[in-house]
């Protein structure tokens, strides 16, 4: 891979082209393509958040069985039926809503913070050629936590920046959920309103989320910049070679939707392994809801079962995770010829390798070693 072409389209797919000659070699031609080494890649590349972020629990916690249980103690009990609701939901309610809410914000904060730091292992795996974890996530732990209060501070300005649309639309719902029917003039104001202020800070929110996924990533790992200093040095490439990094990121959107009806096709084709362990969840979570103490030997169960059919389609998947995660590098390569090659391991080569490019950094030794996927 070479400096940057003069014709904005020949980097882009030339790195395209180099990213998907290694995926090849990684799942299917290389040493390291065997069947362990796809569920090594299979687990990073669902740690590193290639499912999305899909981990949110859909569901209702209001049992129309629960409430009228309690319609029953009220009448046995002698007191008016409001007195024993109210009681019921102070008593009840609201501290398993709390903690259940708590362990859900601590649970996505500990997936956020692996998938950060798994993104770096997924990288160094394309790099090196096999899927290691034991070797580097030890050494993800300085980057992964500079990545994660990235996310963490884009999370905050997400937050900050609905509020104008919970003031505008928090009337209606409150008017709505006391009765009030919204007639369609009512709702063109606000809706015009979400379209016009959401679509921006969605595009906004998303751009940042993909620059620092495929230029600052690769370049915190593969230089000695660091994570907040590989911001300035990926914002300077972008903008020097801005018109082939806006064809990558229209190419990448395009590819992307083609993936995804890939992803639904692999998903489908692969739901006689993945439906078994998801049935076994979904009828834990029944149990649970019917019958709330049992959470604690059930919830694990049923998260170990969901987890292994994510696991599963994780690994149908593998071609397209590899793909988008080698073109990414090999085109930030385009941009900074100095970076490290990866074809390392007898692998088909990129491009000739730049004059003077710097060894490996501290992060990722050893990518001439080939180990098996742990």
């Amino acid at each position: 891979m070479g400096s940057p072409s003069s014709d904005p389209l020949a980097p882009v797919i030339d790195a395209l082209s180099v990213g998907w000659r290694r995926m090849a070699w990684l799942l299917f031609q290389g040493p390291q393509a065997r069947l362990e080494n796809w569920i090594w890649w299979g687990l990073i590349a669902l740690l590193a958040g290639a499912l999305g972020n899909h981990w949110g629990t859909g569901g209702s916690w209001r049992d129309p069985d629960l409430l009228r249980s309690g319609s029953r103690a009220a009448e046995a009990s002698g007191l008016p039926p409001d007195a024993f609701s109210a009681f019921e939901s102070i008593a009840w309610t609201v501290p398993l809503i709390a903690t259940l809410v708590g362990l859900a914000v601590l649970l996505a904060l500990g997936l956020l913070y692996l998938r950060c730091r798994f993104r770096f292992v997924l990288l160094d795996g394309v790099l090196s050629g096999a899927p290691r974890i034991r070797e580097v996530f030890p050494r993800t732990a300085a980057p992964g936590l500079a990545y994660f209060l990235f996310e963490l501070l884009l999370l905050a300005a997400a937050l900050v920046l609905i509020l104008p649309l919970l003031v505008i639309w928090w009337p209606i719902v409150r008017d709505a959920l006391n009765g009030w029917t919204p007639e369609v003039g009512d709702l063109a104001l606000p809706v015009l309103f979400s379209v016009a202020y959401g679509l921006p800070v969605g595009i906004a929110l998303g751009l940042a989320e993909w620059f620092a996924h495929d230029f600052v990533v690769p370049l915190a790992w593969t230089t000695d910049a660091g994570f907040w200093g590989s911001f300035r040095r990926a914002g300077r490439l972008v903008f020097s070679s801005l018109g082939p990094s806006l064809f990558y990121l229209l190419l990448r959107l395009l590819l992307g939707l083609v993936g995804a009806f890939a992803i639904t096709f692999a998903t489908c084709f692969s739901c006689c392994a993945w439906a078994w362990p998801a049935a076994l969840g979904v009828v834990a979570v029944i149990v649970i809801a019917s019958f709330p103490a049992s959470v604690v030997l059930l919830g694990p169960i049923a998260a170990g079962a969901f987890f292994l059919a994510a696991w599963i389609v994780s690994v149908a998947i593998l071609p397209i995770s590899l793909l988008f995660r080698a073109w990414s590098y090999a085109y930030v390569r385009v941009l900074e010829p100095t970076l490290p090659d990866w074809y390392r391991d007898g692998g088909p080569p990129g491009g000739p390798a730049a004059p003077g490019a710097p060894p490996p950094p501290p992060h990722a030794p050893g990518w001439a070693a080939e180990g098996a996927g742990e």
